[in-house]
């Protein structure tokens, strides 16, 4: 994609245009300002070039190899500055529409031959094969006057199965609703609790954390 101007150019081109007013007042100005407008010029195009002349950044994504069904799952991004300078930069993770994301894009900045982790969250609302196709970030020019927006093939697969540990617990509880159903109801053995009706006679095999020393004492 082409660049496009950042904050600064506007503030540049605002200086020249008001230096551009002042001259038409004051013809005397005019050198000046023809002089001031052709090293804008020559400054902006020189700055839109070295925007193509490197790829500094490269992006490594951290992916599970399977998703569970509507819960919420962290996706990890390593974002590498190879470039001689700091980059301050904006990205934004490319995710099926299967998926529904929270936390792009992300805003940072990465020094020099350093690299930064970052995280957002997922949830996936259908079963099947994700694909994450590519990462989108954007970055400024050397001398800050353009914004250059980059494509990053990082290519990334993963499967979304049905949550298996929601479904256990559900089976559980409509166990347990069923034995109540059906008149079936848990109670402790006699012996098992610390309730006066509870209490039995020692018998060889019982635990000694079953036993109530106590009460034992006061025979």
């Amino acid at each position: 994609m082409l660049p496009i101007p950042d904050k600064n150019t506007f503030y540049l081109l605002g200086g020249i245009t008001f230096l551009g007013l002042l001259a038409s007042i004051s013809p005397g100005l005019i050198p000046l300002w023809q002089a001031a407008l052709a090293i804008t010029v020559l400054l902006l195009i020189m700055d839109w070039v070295l925007s193509y002349l490197s790829q500094p950044i490269e992006i490594e994504r951290d992916l599970p190899s399977s998703l569970p069904l509507g819960v919420s799952r962290h996706i990890g991004l390593r974002i590498k500055n190879n470039s001689r300078k700091k980059q301050s930069i904006t990205v934004f993770d490319h995710f099926p529409t299967q998926v529904h994301a929270q936390g792009l894009p992300i805003n940072l900045s990465i020094p020099t031959d350093q690299h930064a982790d970052i995280q957002y969250m997922i949830t996936a609302h259908e079963r099947g094969k994700l694909v994450f196709p590519l990462c989108q970030i954007k970055l400024q020019s050397r001398f800050k006057f353009w914004q250059r927006t980059i494509k990053l093939p990082v290519h990334s697969e993963t499967n979304v199965y049905p949550n298996f540990a929601a479904i256990s617990h559900y089976a559980l509880l409509a166990t347990d609703n069923n034995l109540s159903q059906m008149g079936i109801i848990k109670k402790r053995r006699r012996g098992e609790g610390q309730d006066f009706h509870q209490l039995r006679e020692y018998r060889e095999g019982d635990a000694l954390r079953q036993i109530d020393w106590k009460a034992t004492s006061r025979v």
